[in-house]
């Protein structure tokens, strides 16, 4: 920066922003130039250069602006975008101004300026529909002459879930053992993995674990277990299913009823041999070891047995029943003994009969028949006598439940269905033995399809499952048509039972009709099950996202979006739906039109389409450029701002791109003072420490190629409310019934409104006691009540802030009495007189008595005891023993506290109980006139008239004399104490005005020091009649010490009174009153801060204490 000036020799001077600029690390002077190494955005601001000489002086001012590199809010995010939606990127550079951006993809380098893929002022990258490949890290660089800043962005594609392998699989396992089965899903975010058993969850069953968080293992898997497996993946933004059917092969077993079996011969039997297993095991025989096949062989449902109809020796051997399924085999055997007929005679005394044996006859055990039938059960029998013939079914009685003809020989069963089915025995008894016969039912059913859905909508690409629930008796073998045709099994499976068909990888053409043929020996039955294959909605063209406009120009958003069914296309403006043809916005299918568009109409438009598939969303990102805009409330434009805090003014510029921004103040280019700040895009200026100065009105100009606007904003600096606390008593006393005033000065701008509350809550201003004056900073109570105690606080308000002070306010009562009025108490001579000074107890510690006295006719009875009299500790009691007529008159208790004192009187008539003196009978005489009127005049009524009016006279008289005499000795008694003071108040005046040498000595342990002091001393005049001022303090000779025993109410065990030490109590003797006043003891009193008492003596006060 160079200073030039045509004339020779000048004192040239460098300021900046009005502060003198001299050699050091940031600046270097040579002569006429001003050199600034390596300028930081401090070095901006306004110079100026003064050039002095004789001749004159001339000033120049320079404006510098410091260019600083860009800068990125964030410099590093995390896009997430699904697969197929679209990516949108913006650089985000703080200010704009003058900045060059640079796209790179790390994978492939810098993504060329020309890209479709960027918007007109490069700030914006686009990709219409994000793929895998687009997952990867992208940098904005943006560059200017002062530097550059680089922003990353981490993009994370994300597509919903998928499974590897087949969609449907089976498998075999043997019960018992381990079953193992993996699922390896892919998807972004990781989805999460779930197991499922017939579509629920296999949470809880036994002997499922989870290993790495996706592959299922179950231990000692039981047939219960068999089933269709799902493996679910899922994130957010979709699922993925996997199916394995498991079969689980039960190893057979096989059970006969005993290992030996003993036939008659020539009689029937049946050998059962009871056969389990899954599947269902194949029975073999075996005679003797060697292969055995026979006509009698039947076979039924886990059920094989052989029947032999007439027993002959050739028949015996040992017998061997072979179960056998793919999960192994099992043997079962029994010895089969021919034995001898035997013949059973019963002998009976007139004749011989013979009993044969009942003998059911070799009929065909298994009885088959179809549902909705009559079935008949035959069991033919003979015997003799005539076998009873009984049925049950599965081991229990039948009952009424089934009908039984021809002498129960035939059992029916009609409408016959599969509950029916089981084993029916058929029981033959007379008196020669007992036959059975089992006979297994079995019904058959024709298939039932499960109509329950029948349509199912299937997403392109995902996999179908179909499911065709079928049951029937055998059970039916499921086969598919489609079209009437066997299905073509390309892209298709089917499970182990046939009952699921799943399609994989579904296209368009694999929609239509699928039917389901379930057949078994009974009959077959058929179910139409409808595909549909939905297309999600998506754009197979490309597409302006970044579209920019002129104000006034008609904007179209166009989104070809196809789909099958047919999507329904929804515009949004944020997150507001766009209502189709309403006002300047007209939609046509997937064309948004907006007419006569404004800067208002720029912003985030969304074009979001839907079908049963699925959904697409596709954003657009519209820019419209217009003369600058302000964006403000009203009121916006003024900011407050306290005193020495800091201020931030704002353009509030909404135009885009950022328009150029300048500052004035007062009309003029604003120059900016140290104290004030202005951001990097020059639309906030912010105001550091405020002072009264800084108010007044500025204007921001903001410029582009339509133009330019200004705005303009008043900035008002508020002083917070301040409390005068210098003359401010914070602990106030109260006296009840008088009055007080609390006073609060405020000082701010603007004038702060004050506040009063009492303990934190408002006080009630219609309360007539309640006096507010001078803008509330005065607050009074008149006539003070104890309730009136508490924290006052005064809050001052204002626009700046506020500020409070608290006044503890303490209340003090003077003493009352529980009773009122002069207390009468009569009694003769001899007897002990007790007076209680009732004192009410005060509820506040504070307004408790300090001291109780008592008086005998004016005259002080404390600390005297005289034969007669006694006075309590705590002084509340007075105890007259043997009362005398000497100890009648007026009693006075005198109840102390901080706050005054209060008094009782108990008059005392002491009674003679002997009336030989004319006082005693005028005593007696007065008492009955008082009190006993009536018994009175009728007494005297008996005695001479003459005489008791006599003897009335005199005593009148002798009252009169008395009442007399003591006026006389009351008017003595002042005058001589007058004449007292009068003669003190003169002494102390001559005394006034001589100086003489006082001494002042002060004791240490060791060594005694005395040290003398001249002093003068001016004692001002005391008024008449004299009243006690504690800055003057009391005048010589007018005070006494007195012990008094002192008692402190405290709640110890029974409530009883504590005594404490003893302290020294001072007294003034009042000569006008006749009365002694206490003074404030010393020991009463808390120390202050610097040790001394709270009211400090004087050195008179100190020693007559």
């Amino acid at each position: 920066m160079q200073c030039f000036n045509r004339w020779s020799h000048p004192l040239i001077l460098f300021f900046q922003d009005g502060k003198r600029l001299n050699d050091s690390e940031e600046v270097e002077i040579s002569e006429n130039k001003l050199i600034i190494d390596s300028p930081t955005a401090d070095a901006a601001g306004r110079y100026t250069c003064i050039a002095e000489n004789k001749a004159g002086r001339s000033e120049k001012d320079i404006v510098v602006e410091v260019q600083v590199p860009p800068k990125m809010t964030k410099t590093h995010q995390v896009v997430e975008v699904v697969e197929g939606e679209p990516l949108a990127l913006e650089c985000p550079v703080e200010d704009t101004k003058g900045v060059v951006v640079e796209w790179h993809k790390h994978s492939r380098g810098p993504i060329p300026q020309n890209s479709r893929q960027l918007s007109g002022d490069k700030l914006k990258m686009f990709q219409a529909q994000a793929q895998l490949s687009d997952q990867d890290t992208y940098s904005c660089i943006a560059r200017n002459e002062a530097g550059y800043d680089e922003a990353e962005f981490e993009v994370i594609v994300t597509y919903p879930p998928s499974i590897s392998g087949e969609a449907f699989s089976t498998t075999e396992v043997v019960a018992n053992t381990t079953l193992a089965l993996k699922c390896q899903a892919q998807g972004s975010p990781h989805p999460g993995i779930s197991w499922l058993l017939d579509g629920l969850p296999i949470d809880g069953m036994p002997g499922v674990r989870i290993v790495n968080s996706s592959n299922l293992y179950i231990d000692n898997i039981k047939p219960s277990q068999e089933g269709r497996y799902t493996c679910r993946a899922e994130n957010k933004l979709g699922r993925a299913e996997q199916d394995t059917y498991v079969e689980i092969s039960e190893p057979p077993k096989a059970v006969m009823a005993s290992e030996r079996m003993k036939v008659v011969y020539g009689r029937q039997a049946t050998i059962r041999c009871e056969v389990f297993g899954d599947p269902e095991p194949k029975v073999t025989w075996l005679k003797n070891d060697e292969p055995f096949t026979s006509d009698l062989l039947q076979h039924s449902t886990k059920l094989s047995y052989l029947h032999l109809r007439e027993a002959i020796l050739q028949d015996g051997g040992k017998y061997t029943c072979i179960a056998t399924n793919r999960a192994g085999e099992s043997r079962t055997s029994t010895e089969v003994e021919i034995l001898n007929d035997t013949e059973y005679v019963t002998h009976s005394d007139s004749y011989h009969m013979f009993s044969v044996a009942p003998r059911i006859e070799d009929d065909e055990r298994i009885v088959s028949g179809k549902e909705n039938n009559t079935l008949s059960v035959h069991c033919r029998v003979s015997g003799h006598p005539e076998p009873t013939v009984t049925w049950k079914k599965n081991g229990k009685d039948i009952g009424n439940e089934y009908e039984t003809i021809h002498n129960n020989h035939i059992l029916l069963v009609e409408n016959a269905s599969k509950n029916d089915q089981g084993k029916f025995t058929c029981t033959a008894t007379n008196e020669a033995g007992t036959t059975t016969a089992d006979f297994i039912l079995d019904v058959l059913t024709k298939p039932v399809i499960d109509p329950s859905k029948t349509e199912y909508n299937v997403v392109e690409g995902d996999y179908g499952r179909i499911e065709c629930i079928a049951e029937g008796h055998p059970k039916p073998t499921i086969t598919w048509l489609r079209g009437g045709r066997p299905i073509n099994m390309e892209n298709i499976i089917l499970s182990p039972r046939g009952d699921v068909l799943m399609l994989l990888d579904t296209k368009r053409y694999d929609g239509g009709s699928y039917t389901c043929v379930a057949t078994n020996t009974y009959g077959k039955s058929e179910l139409d099950f409808k595909v549909n294959i939905h297309t999600k909605p998506y754009i197979d063209e490309p597409i302006d996202q970044t579209p920019r406009y002129i104000v006034g120009e008609t904007v179209e958003l166009k989104c070809p979006v196809y789909a099958y069914p047919k999507p329904t296309v929804v515009w949004k403006r944020g997150d507001q739906i766009i209502t189709p043809n309403v006002g300047r916005y007209t939609v046509e299918d997937d064309l948004l039109r907006i007419r006569s568009a404004t800067e208002a109409d720029g912003g985030s438009y969304t074009c979001y389409a839907e079908n049963e598939a699925g959904n697409l969303t596709t954003k657009y990102s519209v820019d419209i450029i217009g003369k600058p805009v302000f964006e403000r409330k009203k009121g916006d434009n003024i900011y407050h701002v306290v005193e020495d805090t800091e201020v931030t003014i704002e353009c509030g510029v909404v135009s885009r791109p950022m328009p150029d921004i300048s500052w004035f103040r007062g009309g003029s280019p604003m120059y900016i003072p140290p104290h004030y700040t202005i951001s990097e895009d020059g639309t906030r200026v912010t105001i550091h420490k405020a002072q009264l100065s800084d108010g007044g009105k500025f204007t921001c100009r903001a410029s582009n190629e339509a133009g330019s606007s200004d705005i303009d904003m008043i900035v008002r600096v508020l002083v917070p409310p301040r409390i005068d606390k210098s003359n401010i008593i914070g602990n106030p006393l109260a006296i009840v019934a008088r009055n007080i005033y609390l006073e609060c000065p405020v000082t701010g701008i603007p004038q702060p409104d004050v506040i009063w509350t009492k303990d934190g809550k408002d006080i009630n201003t219609t309360d007539s006691r309640i006096i507010l004056a001078q803008n509330n900073e005065t607050f009074g109570i008149e006539k003070v009540k104890v309730s009136d105690q508490g924290r006052y606080t005064c809050t001052a308000i204002n626009r700046g802030g506020q500020m409070s002070h608290d006044f503890n306010l303490d209340v003090l009562s003077p003493p009352a009495f529980d009773i009122t009025g002069t207390t009468p108490t009569i009694k003769r001579e001899g007897d002990t007189i007790t007076l209680t000074c009732p004192i009410r107890v005060a509820d506040d510690v504070a307004d408790q008595v300090m001291d109780v006295s008592w008086t005998k006719d004016s005259v002080a009875l404390d600390g005297i005891d005289t034969d007669n009299v006694h006075i309590a500790d705590d002084g509340r009691k007075l105890t007259i023993n043997k009362a005398t007529l000497d100890n009648a008159g007026m009693y006075t208790c005198i109840a102390l506290n901080r706050a005054g004192e209060a008094t009782l009187e108990f008059k005392v008539e002491i009674l003679c109980t002997n009336l030989a003196t004319l006082k005693c009978r005028e005593l007696e005489n007065n008492y009955i006139a008082r009190h006993m009127p009536h018994d009175v005049t009728k007494t005297r009524e008996s005695q001479a008239d003459a005489t008791y009016r006599e003897h009335m006279r005199k005593y009148e008289e002798y009252l009169k004399e008395y009442e007399e005499g003591l006026q006389r000795q009351r008017d003595e008694s002042i005058r001589r104490q007058k004449e007292y003071w009068e003669r003190r108040q003169r002494k102390q005046t001559v005394r006034a005005v001589i100086t003489r040498p006082s001494t002042t000595t002060t004791t240490t342990p060791r060594p005694t020091t005395t040290t003398s002091v001249t002093t003068t001393t001016t004692t001002p005049r005391l008024p008449l009649p004299w009243v006690y001022n504690p800055q003057v303090g009391h005048p010589p000779g007018a005070s006494g010490t007195m012990n008094v025993k002192a008692t402190v109410q405290h709640p110890t065990r029974n409530f009883r009174l504590k005594r404490i030490r003893p302290v020294l109590r001072c007294f003034l003797y009042d000569p006008f009153r006749h009365v002694f006043l206490r003074e404030k003891s010393a020991e009463s009193l808390p120390p202050n801060r610097k040790g001394f008492l709270k009211y400090p003596l004087n050195n008179r006060r100190l020693k007559r204490l």
